[in-house]
């Protein structure tokens, strides 16, 4: 799990500053790594490698808003939901955080390797094909 904490002015203009929660287990990693044709790790470089730019926002935006959730009061669990990723698309703190993760490519790794930090590739034998 990694915590991101972002500040930007809301509708009213008024300064905001937001704790925000970004977690994947290692089903919602597989997901993904399916959904972009396996291996992501080399999809990315490859992205990236290329200079696909677009390419990068969109699967950015796919990790941001598949990791994002809320902690429950008790801590025993991180709760998603379809609903709850809409309402941070629609947001200002989402606008702010995705001009941060794309803002450099340090910035998109450091991200991305912060929601993974629980996952190994030796954590179990569907993730063996995936390097965080």
């Amino acid at each position: 799990m990694i915590k991101k904490t972002v500040s930007y002015k809301d509708w009213d203009g008024e300064q905001v500053t937001e704790d925000l929660y970004f977690n994947l287990n290692k089903a919602e990693l597989m997901e993904l790594n399916k959904r972009y044709g396996g291996k992501l790790d080399k999809h990315l470089k490859r992205m990236q490698e290329r200079k696909e730019y677009s390419k990068l926002g969109v699967f950015y935006k796919d990790f941001i808003l598949k990791a994002y959730g809320r902690k429950s009061e008790d801590g025993r669990r991180f709760e998603k939901s379809d609903e709850a990723a809409k309402d941070f698309y629609q947001s200002l703190a989402f606008d702010t955080l995705f001009d941060e993760v794309l803002g450099t490519p340090e910035a998109a790794d450091s991200f991305v390797k912060g929601v993974l930090a629980g996952i190994k590739a030796d954590d179990g034998p569907a993730l063996k094909k995936f390097e965080p």
